[in-house]
């Protein structure tokens, strides 16, 4: 899936097709969900991982675009958030990474495979180590 402002389909399509050959059952949203839609999705869909799209540069409001809400419901469900886009900045802002644990970053396709390995041979946690 991909934020509200966020209209590009290549890189969902492509993520999923990404993880559908490591062997991962993918079901892509689409672009342009609003955060209350994705957090739905969460609940309706049973998932190991959330991959979020981000081609267009995430607002600066406080919620960085409803990411930190779909993080945290995201912990409370042990669902793993990895995102990936050129609207990410490189490197991350640390108060972005405060207030995002857990989140786990891929700037190319070939980083999303190498974490979905990862995560298939269980070598990565589903959710931040400090979830209550």
């Amino acid at each position: 899936a991909s934020l509200q402002n966020d209209p590009y389909t290549l890189p969902l399509d492509l993520a999923a097709m990404v993880l559908t050959e490591r062997g991962w059952r993918a079901t892509t949203l689409g672009p342009q969900h609003p955060t209350e839609s994705i957090i739905a999705a969460l609940g309706e869909i049973p998932a190991r991982a959330l991959c979020l799209g981000i081609a267009a540069p995430l607002p600066m409001d406080p919620g960085l675009g409803g990411l930190i809400e779909i993080m945290a419901v995201s912990r409370r469900q042990r669902v793993a958030v990895v995102v990936g886009g050129r609207g990410l900045p490189d490197p991350l802002p640390v108060e972005w990474t405060s207030r995002l644990p857990g989140l786990v970053v891929c700037g190319k396709m070939g980083e999303l495979a190498a974490w979905a390995d990862r995560a298939s041979a269980g070598d990565e946690p589903r959710s931040a180590p400090n979830t209550p």
